[in-house]
């Protein structure tokens, strides 16, 4: 009996060491305060938390990380007229679509803005695989901060696994190598890619050099009205003369990467831009205003034909350039 009873307090000494080694780890004392739980408590990033939810994201901002979040505001998403927190806020996104935007305003690393130096004008990668571009300068004696054009209003609230910075736009993740793949593949584009082959300037948007495009819809061709050129039709196009039809093309490309902020601030001086064609172009509207930027009068284009509150007509990036949508052809 004096053996077994030394035995049994052993065994039993080894049980509750095994069972000790099951236990699961503490939590992370810093969880509570990762990214996801810092959009959930603060309410001007409410809808963003609901995207992140709704696009399985979730997950990702409880991660260590680091990571860097450009949050768009609540303000930001009503322009896409995301109402509030409801079952049905999301219905005019698909999952993936909100997946990829939410993926874009999300950089690998922890990133302070207040550290970065006046003049900062850098790409910088993003889940999503493809880079947005911040650029930091003064403005009216100001110091602004600007990811694909977009405002940075809320800076450095630092999380446990990174930091979010509270943005006043959306941004359209970039899809395509060149602004002529992107052209491509919109329907609304159809007649400008057509002028573009007929005048031989295809390549131009196909190369390595950075150019903004503000591209002429298909309604504003066939509406045209333009001295010595029949662009009404895809037939009128093709017989147009060449070396005419790439001048006044020309006058709607300029070369350098422009979002909405970066051409106002390039015509601050005088009102206009200059474009490849050596032609000023008049910039109106209000950089405060979505989407209210307009070039000769003319705006950027809506498709009211389908009502879709998400549809994206300007600031759209590509690897060598800036995409807008217009409403008019320039002459």
């Amino acid at each position: 009996m004096n053996r077994i009873f030394p035995l049994l307090l052993v065994c039993a000494a080894m049980a509750s060491c095994k069972k000790d080694d099951n236990r699961p780890a503490p939590q992370d004392p810093g969880y509570e305060a990762r990214i996801r739980f810092v959009l959930e408590d603060n309410y001007t990033f409410s809808f963003t938390s609901s995207a992140l939810q709704f696009s399985a994201m979730q997950d990702t901002m409880t991660q260590q990380g680091p990571y860097t979040m450009f949050a768009p505001t609540n303000a930001a998403w009503l322009h896409f007229n995301v109402q509030g927190v409801s079952s049905y806020m999301w219905q005019f996104f698909t999952q993936q679509r909100l997946r990829d935007i939410m993926q874009y305003h999300i950089v690998p690393g922890s990133v302070s803005l207040r550290a970065l130096p006046l003049g900062t004008d850098t790409a910088m990668q993003t889940l999503n695989g493809g880079p947005l571009h911040l650029e930091k300068y003064l403005e009216n004696g100001d110091t602004m901060i600007t990811v694909n054009g977009e405002q940075v209003s809320i800076i450095d609230n630092y999380a446990s696994n990174g930091n979010v910075n509270g943005i006043d736009g959306i941004m359209n993740p970039e899809q395509y190598n060149t602004v002529l793949d992107m052209m491509r593949n919109e329907p609304a584009l159809t007649m400008f890619v057509a002028a573009l082959q007929r005048a031989g300037l295809e390549q131009v948007l196909a190369g390595n050099t950075v150019y903004t495009v503000l591209a002429p819809v298909n309604d504003a061709f066939k509406n045209s009205s333009v001295p010595g050129m029949d662009l009404t039709s895809i037939n009128g196009i093709l017989q147009a003369d060449p070396a005419a039809l790439a001048t006044l093309l020309k006058g709607h490309f300029l070369q350098g990467r422009y979002f909405q902020r970066d051409l106002y601030r390039a015509a601050a001086a005088t009102g206009s831009i200059v474009m490849q064609n050596g032609k000023n172009v008049a910039v109106g509207g209000t950089a405060t205003g979505y989407n209210s930027i307009t070039f000769n009068g003319a705006g950027i284009f809506y498709d009211n034909v389908i009502y879709n509150p998400t549809q994206v007509n300007a600031d759209m990036p590509a690897k060598n350039g800036v995409l807008f949508k217009i409403q008019s052809i320039l002459q």
